[in-house]
């Protein structure tokens, strides 16, 4: 009982006292773009000395890596937009390109090193170098944010190559994390199944990965205790002091450490939660004995997150379609979403599809027209359908197309699933027609949707690799649910 008190009273600093520690913050513009080419200029005033940590961009589509590049230089980024020379590489870093107006988070260790000092301006510059692959998104405008440390005003948008043509009077979106530069001192971050900062919800049943890493920094091997855990519900942590830091303690409990800091990352969290509000966090003391010292705590980041009940359905997107999408020159196309298996929710006995959009009426089949829904099992559950099997399908029409509403299916043999599991839509069309719903409004989480079929029917629906498309991982989740 007694570790879990003095745990229970780290919290308490935190909260209470956190202002004593040298702890993580944020300044944040705004994601709601109507523009885009490849970077932003900025100037920032901090108002304390400050060493940045990280970004969040607005990077999208929602696909694969993406790259990113920070720029810095004395004095205003007017008039220096396309002056090489004028600026120095701050830090790079890479991130899982989020979406448009989604927060994509670029680490950002090497920038450590450098202290904006208080009250004095800088230029900062921001690129994405995958601009063949991603678009930074922007606001046309300008404006300044500002918080107790930092104060931001937004310049230009960049165009590729960097220090090219600009365009003046453009909103940066993003985030900057920052902290005090303390004492030579490392830091820490985590991430909750791969975000950062948001909306975290997580269904009941599936995992909660909590990703953790600490950085030396310029104090590399300063002797610290590293604390990195989860506050329950019930508002207690546990942690193991006899695990050696060989194997960080897995499970409901603190991965802890104590030496000389280099460089680590690693897993404190990667199984299934009960409902209710958690909160994922690393911190670091500089007495390395094994017993948390309140009075030398100096580093910390936390990430808050929720586990509900699940849905009465499985679904990923958010009810409304951004896009439409199919083969150029008709043919059938089959979507599909991947989905993990709830506890209580083993029996599939419906299919829920949106047809068409409400964004881009006309453009698909209309009511009435014939198409086949499926529920395959993933017999490998590695999240690869190649090797799908087809466990249930029923030959429907299309209702309310063009609406945004879902039409429930039925399934005349409902489909018993368990772990990786598929459901689809497979739709004959025309070239010129426009099939597949799209959801590009929140994070993507790569593996989760996918697409197939042929321009040759029929399509084959128990050998998916046996069509002239065979299964491709898609960049957006697509807007079909499967009900139990």
């Amino acid at each position: 009982m007694k570790n879990i008190f003095v745990i229970t009273l780290f919290l308490g600093l935190l909260v209470i006292f956190g202002s004593q520690a040298f702890a993580a913050d944020s300044l944040t513009t705004l994601f709601a773009q109507n523009n885009y080419s490849a970077g932003n200029t900025f100037d920032i005033t901090p108002s304390k000395d400050i060493v940045i940590t990280g970004m969040d961009c607005n990077v999208g589509p929602a696909h694969g890596p993406a790259t990113c590049y920070v720029y810095y230089k004395s004095g205003t980024s007017v008039g220096f937009e396309n002056n090489a020379g004028a600026w120095t590489v701050l830090a790079s870093g890479s991130g899982t390109a989020a979406g448009q107006d989604n927060p994509t988070f670029f680490d950002l260790p090497a920038a450590e090193g450098t202290t904006f000092l208080s009250g004095q301006t800088y230029g900062i510059y921001v690129y994405i170098t995958s601009y063949a692959y991603h678009n930074c998104y922007y606001t046309n405008g300008m404006n300044t944010y500002s918080n107790a440390d930092l104060s931001l005003t937004t310049n230009s948008g960049q165009a590729a190559p960097g220090f090219g043509a600009f365009f003046p009077q453009r909103q940066w979106n993003g985030t900057i994390h920052y902290r005090d530069p303390g004492p030579d001192l490392p830091w820490g971050e985590v991430l909750v199944n791969h975000f950062h900062t948001g909306v975290i919800k997580i269904i009941s049943g599936q995992s909660a990965k909590v990703d953790f890493a600490v950085h030396a920094g310029i104090g590399g091997g300063t002797p610290v205790d590293v604390w990195i855990g989860i506050k329950t519900p019930s508002g207690f942590f546990t942690y193991d002091q006899a695990g050696p830091f060989l194997g960080w303690n897995s499970g409901l409990r603190n991965a802890y450490f104590t030496g000389a800091l280099a460089d680590m990352s690693g897993t404190c969290l990667d199984f299934p939660l009960g409902v209710g509000a958690y909160t994922a966090y690393v911190a670091i003391d500089t007495l390395p004995n094994g017993i948390l010292n309140m009075n030398k705590l100096y580093t910390v980041d936390r990430v808050d997150f929720e586990v509900v009940n699940p849905p009465a359905a499985y679904s990923f997107d958010d009810g409304s379609t951004e896009d439409l999408l199919s083969f150029q020159n008709g043919g059938e196309v089959c979507w599909m979403q991947k989905f993990t298996t709830f506890p209580g929710g083993e029996t599939i006995r419906d299919v829920r599809c949106i047809f068409g959009s409400a964004k881009y009426p006309g453009l698909a089949p209309g009511n009435g027209s014939a198409c086949e829904i499926f529920v395959w099992d993933d017999p490998t559950d590695d999240g690869d359908p190649s090797d799908c099997v087809l466990l249930s399908s029923e030959t429907i029409a299309v209702q309310q197309v063009d609406t945004d509403t879902y039409a429930v299916y039925p399934l005349s043999v409902p489909a018993q699933v368990s772990k990786e599991f598929y459901v689809g839509c497979k739709m004959p069309h025309t070239g010129g027609q426009h099939c597949i719903p799209i959801d590009m409004s929140g994070p993507y989480y790569a593996g989760s949707a996918w697409t197939c079929g042929t321009n040759t029917p029929p399509f084959n629906p128990n050998n998916l690799m046996n069509n002239q498309f065979s299964p491709s991982d898609f960049n957006n989740y697509v807007c079909i649910r499967a009900g139990y």
